[in-house]
């Protein structure tokens, strides 16, 4: 069901179409009875968007998939049919958005367990993660209920992009990735005196630039009240810029904070935000390449999927210090992330 649109041609000749107000829209919604979308909600608001995991959960309560797999991956492994399919065109008039990775097949060779996952279009930057890690879950689930090894995941996409506004966030993973590679090939090749002196010297370098930034934003805050206050959001308005203050905002912050100095109040004797974040870069990917482990899973012992808890432990709960997925039956292992990079959401 489309909403009707109203076409014209813009200065240029071009037909365009433009969006209908919102009084139409909640007519249509209502005569038609269909549920809210995010194409709506991407030009009415918010209020007009349902929820993907409901629609989701809805195709797979319907028809039962997850179960008949968990069921014949216990009683007949060696069945070709173990697949959980969401493309149910039958239901795309109620979708909020059809599924973007819609299927995944089952397999199990020698007592281990291997899946290969379809996905129609992937958002590389801000969506592909958190699919692969929710699918290595489901199949790490899976290979503990029915008692079998972990195998394979394999991937396919159709249509893999980034959006406009997410080019800057991929531009600082594939500088960081290529800082990694550097000290991979260092720590490898060279002796332990070697890296330690050419972490310190990279630690060192990212230290100096601080304080230096650090010394002109806090002069230029205590004397210009214009300043203080545009970026009063980031230092919660306090009078003084202190030290506890400037290491509680994120690095990405202190760039923009650095870039409006530099730009609108001319702030000299500082080095450039690109010098500044180049330093913290190479910095925390040296980091990440000395503490780096193999990440492993740990689950709980269950006899079925449907029976592992989703509570979380409180930030305050010594459990969560040492686990940072925060559920208490799902342990997560060695792993070391990189500080966040924030990626937009784009539809």
């Amino acid at each position: 069901m489309n909403i009707k649109r109203i076409y014209k041609r813009d200065e240029f000749g071009k037909t365009i179409s433009v969006r209908p107000d919102k009084e139409s829209l909640e007519n249509f919604v209502k005569k038609h009875k269909v549920l809210p979308t995010i194409k709506r909600a991407t030009y009415f608001g918010e209020k007009y968007a349902g929820s993907i995991g409901e629609q989701y959960g809805f195709i797979n309560a319907l028809y039962q998939q997850p179960q008949i797999v968990e069921y014949m991956l216990k009683n007949n492994p060696t069945d070709r049919r173990m697949q959980i399919n969401l493309w149910q065109r039958a239901h795309f008039a109620k979708a909020v958005l059809p599924s973007c990775v819609f299927d995944i097949l089952f397999t199990v060779i020698d007592g281990t367990l291997h899946a290969t996952v379809i996905q129609r279009s992937a958002d590389v930057p801000a969506g592909l993660p958190f699919n692969i890690a929710q699918y290595a879950l489901l199949v790490n689930m899976f290979a503990k209920v029915a008692g079998l090894k972990v195998g394979t995941l394999t991937w396919t996409i159709m249509n893999a992009h980034i959006y406009v506004d997410q080019e800057e966030p991929i531009r600082q993973q594939i500088r960081r990735y290529e800082y990694m590679k550097e000290y991979e090939k260092l720590i490898l090749t060279s002796t332990d005196e070697t890296v330690e002196r050419k972490y310190n010297n990279v630690k060192d370098k990212f230290e100096l630039l601080n304080k230096k930034v650090f010394a002109g934003l806090s002069y230029l805050y205590s004397s210009s009240e214009q300043f203080k206050n545009k970026i009063g959001e980031y230092t919660k308005n306090a009078d003084v810029l202190t030290t506890e203050i400037f290491d509680k905002i994120p690095m990405s912050k202190r760039y923009t904070i650095l870039d409006i100095a530099l730009k609108e109040y001319n702030l000299s004797l500082m080095e450039n935000s690109k010098d500044y974040e180049e330093a913290f870069e190479r910095k925390i990917s040296f980091e990440h390449m000395l503490t780096r482990g193999n990440p492993k899973i740990e689950l709980e012992d269950h006899k079925s999927i449907f029976d592992y808890s989703t509570e979380y432990a409180p930030k305050g709960d010594a459990y969560y210090e040492q686990n940072q997925t925060g559920n208490k039956e799902l342990l997560l292992k060695d792993y070391h992330p990189t500080p966040f990079i924030a990626v937009p959401v784009a539809q």
